[in-house]
């Protein structure tokens, strides 16, 4: 009896200690959350984009012609805004996969070329593993979709889901990446795509890039969490991005209007 008191006694232990990590993850992940939507809210009335009444075919165009050239200016001027924003972001992109993952997870952010639908740029990396990852970024600044599996399985068409993971890249068959030393970095990853539905009827859509976080541990048992809590953030960058082009462009289209 008394034996059989004490394992109940440790059983009853592990289940706090599980639902205590459980209640922490979950409330960094809303916290994180939070955050991202109240600089977002901020961000979009400071572009000031409540007070514009957006033509309905002005919505439909396709406005990412120009968003590599225009994005990356505007990470280097639009008075630090833009940039303070994507730091602020990916931080908290990783503080929510450390959390998930209990793991140092890296992130960045994948951008689609303006001339070359077939070639991307890293376009933007977390503070943390900015420092060690951007040789890589320097010694490849424009690479080909297919160099990156990741990548390559999104943009298949016969993919069932658009979205890429797998916690031991070491043994997955043909892995790529144009870093040949990819294995000192990570060794699990998953990536989703960044874009919006244009034709729900063709499943047509506009995708502007790809946001990917990697670790050592993977993510075992949360597979499915991390795959929804990335494509929450794809959906934020998104909006973000497409807000920024729209208001540079009712910007230039004041600009022009006054002058006449």
């Amino acid at each position: 009896m008394q034996e059989l008191n004490r394992t109940i006694e440790r059983n009853k232990d592990e289940i706090e200690k599980t639902f205590k990590a459980k209640d922490s993850l979950l409330n960094i992940m809303a916290r994180s959350q939070h955050n991202v939507n109240h600089e977002i809210r901020q961000l979009l009335y400071e572009y000031n984009l409540f007070d514009i009444d957006i033509p309905d075919e002005q919505l439909q165009q396709e406005n990412d012609e120009e968003l590599n050239k225009i994005i990356t200016s505007a990470l280097n001027t639009d008075s630090g805004k833009l940039k303070n924003f994507m730091t602020f972001f990916m931080s908290n992109v990783k503080n929510v996969f450390d959390a998930l993952t209990d793991d140092d997870c890296s992130v960045h952010i994948s951008i689609i070329c303006d001339d070359d639908p077939a070639y991307v740029v890293t376009l933007f990396r977390d503070p943390t593993s900015y420092t060690e990852r951007t040789n890589v970024d320097l010694k490849y600044p424009r690479y080909r979709i297919e160099s990156f599996t990741p990548y390559k399985y999104i943009m298949n068409k016969r993919a069932i889901e658009p979205t890429f993971l797998c916690n031991d890249c070491s043994n997955y068959d043909n892995y790529c990446d144009r870093n040949d030393n990819w294995k000192q970095f990570y060794n699990a990853c998953v990536s989703v795509p960044i874009r919006v539905r244009i034709n729900k009827s063709e499943d047509l859509h506009n995708q502007i890039g790809f946001i990917t976080v990697d670790n050592y541990k993977g993510f075992k048992n949360n597979e499915q969490l991390a795959i929804n809590e990335l494509k929450s953030f794809a959906d934020s960058i998104f909006m973000i991005f497409e807000s920024y082009l729209l208001a540079c462009e009712f910007s230039s289209q004041l600009q022009q209007n006054n002058q006449v």
